[in-house]
């Protein structure tokens, strides 16, 4: 059975990370259309204007962290859609638009165009797929998109740095080449996320009420992660499941991977010896032992 990360990875990842009520939210309006090769939002959101007040009518707010802990897969995934604008708009009316691309820290909140959109999935699924050839110890699938998609990038990010990529080098043999090519596409991978989290998500401080005179308790200091842009908190998700200390396993019933790992270096350590990915596999797995 071919190893794949499955959403519910992520989704376990995030539930190990609790973030206090005015963690970093983001915005959906009601409806988006088609039009002029982008994404549009139907109702305008704009700067108050002679001391009125921002306008959010239509438009409602979540915290993706929180809310969507797959989002990472919900965007690589719409590149394989076969209508990909209308996956692309189906997504905005559940997510909102992407607010920005992963190299820069800019964006519209009302508007994506959809070439960026089919670039930023494109740019995540290559970087799934990767991960997944090294979980798969598929040397032939990492060498393909290390090589083919994704190599030109990942020199640019590792720059005077290039060591790294040992399968740039000429003087390796063909024995030495698929452990090679996956240690590239593990490294390779982790760098583009890592460098998108650098470039559009930053650490903060949340000061609850007891920081405040009189009492000022550090205990009432909380921190949290921001992002500029949905496709940023779609990455910081990655990124923790990329860090969590590389323990993976697979559930015994349904072959799904499961981090074992700290999503954060202060997060709670999760079972060793944890076999499923959730009750429901394990129920299943118990009827399905009983039947045999």
């Amino acid at each position: 059975m071919r190893r794949r990360v499955y959403a519910e990875s992520l989704k376990r990842v995030g539930e190990l990370t609790k973030f206090p009520e005015n963690a970093r939210s983001w915005y959906v309006c009601d409806e988006y259309e088609l039009r002029e090769e982008s994404v549009f939002a139907r109702y305008p959101v704009g700067p108050p204007f002679k001391g009125k007040d921002w306008d959010w009518k239509g438009w409602k707010s979540y915290r993706p962290l929180e809310d969507v802990p797959d989002l990472f897969f919900k965007l690589a995934y719409l590149y394989e859609e076969p209508d990909f604008e209308e996956a692309a708009l189906a997504f905005c009316h559940r997510y909102g638009v992407l607010g920005g691309r992963s190299s820069r820290t800019v964006g519209w909140l009302h508007k994506t165009p959809l070439p960026w959109f089919r670039e930023e999935a494109k740019r995540a699924l290559g970087i799934l797929r990767m991960y997944e050839a090294v979980l798969n110890r598929d040397w032939q699938q990492a060498e393909l998109l290390l090589l083919r998609e994704h190599v030109q990038e990942i020199i640019e990010l590792v720059g005077s740095d290039q060591q790294l990529l040992a399968g740039l080098r000429k003087d390796l043999s063909d024995e030495d080449l698929p452990g090679v090519y996956l240690q590239d596409a593990l490294i390779g991978s982790v760098i583009m996320v890592q460098a998108t989290v650098n470039k559009v998500c930053r650490p903060a401080a949340v000061f609850a009420e007891s920081v405040f005179f009189p009492e000022a308790d550090p205990s009432g200091i909380k921190g949290v992660w921001e992002f500029n842009n949905l496709v940023g908190a779609a990455y910081l998700q990655m990124y923790w499941l990329m860090t969590s200390g590389g323990t993976l396993t697979r559930c015994e019933y349904c072959g799904r991977v499961m981090s074992l790992g700290r999503p954060q270096p202060e997060g709670r350590k999760r079972r060793q010896d944890k076999r499923h990915c959730n009750d429901a596999c394990r129920q299943a797995h118990h009827r399905s032992k009983k039947k045999k």
